[in-house]
């Protein structure tokens, strides 16, 4: 193997991924055998354990109370590899009817449900 060369992994079976995700606990919540779970709950929790992992290993506490308020720069947690793919804002505006000024607020996401109808 040459030096540039990335290292070679083997494929994941199966039913490692699942003793993988079964025994993976985040946010208090644990995926067990024989319990519906669907995608976007899994989804979810994987997304929110990369980024913790990613914060813990920049040296940002998460579960620290107050966390936000001792960041270097403000909203560092969102420019986590999981918040540039996966991340977005909500902008709500505000319209004022006498002088038409718009205030604006913006909340960070990472997930956007929607709901899909039959028209």
């Amino acid at each position: 193997m040459e030096k540039n060369e990335p290292p070679r992994t083997k494929p994941i079976a199966p039913k490692t991924l699942h003793s993988l995700i079964t025994s993976c606990k985040t946010s208090g919540h644990r995926f067990r055998p024989g319990r519906q779970e669907d995608a976007h709950e899994l989804l979810v929790h994987l997304l929110d354990a990369m980024h913790e992992g990613e914060l813990f290993a920049a040296g940002i506490n998460p579960h620290a109370s107050g966390w936000r308020d001792r960041l270097p720069i403000p909203r560092l947690d969102e420019t986590t590899f999981v918040h540039r793919i996966f991340g977005g804002y909500f902008r709500s505006q505000l319209l004022c009817n006498k002088c038409g000024y718009k205030s604006n607020t913006y909340d960070p996401f990472l997930d956007l449900a929607l709901e899909v109808s039959k028209k």
